[in-house]
């Protein structure tokens, strides 16, 4: 891994597609939540990838995958972009790096958990290292609170693969994404300590023990 060259900090890539516009306001969220741990954050449309942004997820400490999920996968741009990082994978460009995911859903039970199964596998073959929630369901924390499912953030309600707000009305989807930016920001939050980390360990700042490798 590297670090940001022009501000000496770490850098966390939102790579992302933003077809149907929810997957943009979570992006905008992951990447506002990475940014409250001090790390630089950028956005990354990866139906317009050019070599500025395959540079940037080269020098990236922590990359968050998202897209609509579709056909119980990822979008066919994402699915585009992930082909055309093997070359990536061949070098090992992309290991050691945190990574996370989020899907949107087209409707109810649109195929989330596949997308992010999508996702994990992806960052599993470049040898990164996956970042989860570290939430509860909201049903099982005493406080109420906590979202998503072990992969992360999977629906728009917030609450996890295949309970989007389907037809509950404009007042109820409103509701659902503001949660579901509070529970990508709150995964924004986590890839950046974990890039935070990796780079400590890799500088030989981290305490002995600390994500050893």
């Amino acid at each position: 891994m590297t670090q940001d060259a022009g501000t000496g900090t770490p850098l966390v890539v939102i790579a992302y597609d933003p077809q149907g516009g929810g997957a943009a306001a979570l992006a905008a969220a992951a990447r506002d939540g990475a940014g409250e741990e001090g790390v630089r954050a950028v956005l990354a449309d990866v139906a317009a990838m050019g070599e500025d942004g395959w540079a940037l997820l080269d020098e990236a400490d922590g990359i968050v995958f998202g897209a609509p999920a579709h056909a119980n996968g990822a979008s066919a741009a994402f699915r585009g972009f992930a082909e055309e990082s093997s070359g990536r994978w061949a070098a090992r460009v992309w290991a050691d790096k945190a990574a996370s995911g989020f899907a949107t859903p087209g409707h109810p039970s649109g195929g989330e958990l596949g997308a992010l199964r999508y996702f994990s596998v992806l960052a599993s073959q470049h040898g990164m290292h996956w970042v989860d929630l570290d939430l509860p369901p909201a049903c099982l924390s005493p406080s109420g609170a906590g979202a998503g499912s072990a992969f992360g953030p999977g629906s728009l309600s917030g609450f996890g693969p295949g309970s989007g707000p389907g037809a509950a009305g404009a007042a109820a989807c409103g509701a659902a994404l503001t949660e579901a930016r509070e529970t990508v920001r709150h995964l924004g939050r986590r890839v950046a300590q974990v890039a935070r980390l990796l780079r400590a360990r890799d500088t030989g700042a981290a305490p002995p023990g600390v994500l050893a490798g």
